[in-house]
């Protein structure tokens, strides 16, 4: 919600908000991450397949020469010292095996041209020096189980005559041909489950984020002031069965929502009680602050004036049958017959009546219907039709004082209660302020 342009025209985000959020969503968030390591671990286990490997080993030792040693160009003045140091091997042997050229040669060599790279055969060697001995161990894994071990035994043949050639004073032979495969699992469970679970946490933290950033919506007292310019005058509690302390929360918030309604100037005395679409408590928050206006003594009319919906708040203590608003205008009843008294003090109540005609709220009857209540009663609440349904909650609003616009937290956006609110200004009907309903706890 904090993702809306303030009247600078600048994108207005509330950080700590956000955190606390994603704190908020962290079971949600623990929950992504589980599915996701359990369903990357479970792929992967499906699809994992066996390694193989093959090993091999070449000794590489000084060569035996005849003769004046002196006259040997590549005997003369290498000690056996020298060899046994491991000046033998001073050429890279392990760069010399993975050379291009070793590994084209063998490659070439088994005709597998067209099935394997340089690079990729590469990727299978590891090679190694045994310290302090002229060993050098070769071994090689690949998922082929049947080639492992004729590319081993080539590698090293092709090695031990790459290396003579360069080192000729060297004799180098394979102390250990290529063994038989030997499988392992291709298969790193704990890698691929923490790699799933960071996927499905970011996934989620990225769809949280998006619904976050794309909520325009009013969910806590200071929005309505904020991105609308409209002060919030009541917060109703969201209603759950579970909780126990609901009732007096609810009468707490109600009589706030009264204070502020007698904080309106004194001729303001009928209010039209209106929301933008249906179901978002209207009728309910109507009747609550009808039943707290009467509870403090001020002598109050609940009037029905909408023909839609013909079902009044249990609270009231009075069905929707008999003689009501619309009977009045239409003639066939007369207002004092059609005010009923509740089952609270000083609360009285007018139905929409058995035949409602919206249209009668055009007639000239309805002025005088208002003129008149507005002197039996110290208050006056207007509950009308949701303006997305028909112009009636308009024309219904338009003779009142100043008008209550009920908005469900998190559930209608603000453009479209900013759009609702300029229709009551222009018909006539000031907005008095904005009764934030169904919210689950304030900002903080």
């Amino acid at each position: 919600m904090e993702n809306k342009k303030t009247e600078s025209g600048c994108m207005d985000m509330n950080f700590m908000e956000l955190f606390r959020m994603l704190v908020k969503r962290i079971p949600l968030i623990l929950l992504a991450a589980v599915v996701g390591a359990l369903a990357v671990y479970g792929a992967a286990k499906a699809n994992a397949s066996d390694n193989y490997t093959s090993t091999g080993s070449l000794y590489m030792m000084a060569k035996q020469t005849s003769g004046n040693d002196s006259l040997n160009p590549y005997w003369n003045g290498y000690t056996e010292n020298d060899l046994d140091a491991g000046n033998l091997l001073t050429v890279d042997t392990v760069e010399i095996i993975q050379s291009t050229s070793v590994l084209e040669e063998v490659i070439s060599n088994l005709g597998l041209t067209e099935k394997l790279t340089v690079s990729k055969l590469a990727g299978m060697i590891k090679v190694t020096r045994v310290s302090d001995a002229r060993i050098v161990k070769i071994s090689l894994t690949t998922g082929d189980g049947a080639l492992v071990q004729s590319l081993t035994e080539e590698i090293l043949e092709v090695s031990a005559k790459k290396l003579e050639s360069l080192m000729a004073y060297a004799d180098v032979t394979i102390l250990d041909h290529a063994s038989k495969p030997v499988a392992s699992a291709n298969f790193k469970g704990k890698k691929k489950a923490v790699m799933g679970g960071g996927i499905g946490a970011a996934l989620a933290i990225l769809i949280l984020l998006i619904r976050y950033l794309s909520d325009d919506t009013l969910h806590f007292e200071d929005d309505s002031e904020r991105y609308l310019g409209i002060p919030c005058v009541g917060v109703l509690p969201l209603r759950k069965d579970k909780a126990k302390d609901i009732d007096a929360k609810m009468r707490t918030a109600v009589r706030n929502l009264r204070a502020n309604v007698y904080l309106a100037d004194g001729d303001k005395r009928v209010f039209a009680v209106v929301s933008s679409t249906k179901g978002e408590g209207k009728t309910t928050a109507a009747a609550s602050l009808a039943l707290a206006l009467a509870e403090s003594g001020k002598k109050t009319l609940y009037l029905d004036t909408d023909s839609f919906s013909h079902q009044l708040p249990a609270s009231l203590g009075i069905s929707g049958e008999g003689a009501g608003l619309y009977d009045v205008l239409a003639g066939r009843a007369d207002a004092k017959d059609a005010i009923r008294a509740s089952v609270a003090e000083n609360l009285f109540v007018m139905t929409a009546g058995r035949e409602a005609n919206a249209d009668l709220l055009e007639a000239a009857s309805y002025p005088e219907l208002i003129a008149n209540v507005r002197g039996q009663f110290d208050y006056v609440l207007a509950d009308t039709a949701a303006l997305s349904e028909s112009p009636e909650g308009i024309i219904a609003a338009s003779l009142c004082d100043s008008a209550l616009l009920v908005v469900e937290a998190g559930g209608v956006s603000a453009g479209r209660v900013d759009a609702a609110a300029q229709r009551l200004n222009r018909s006539g009907c000031p907005v008095f302020g904005v009764v934030l309903n169904m919210a689950e706890k304030d900002r903080n």
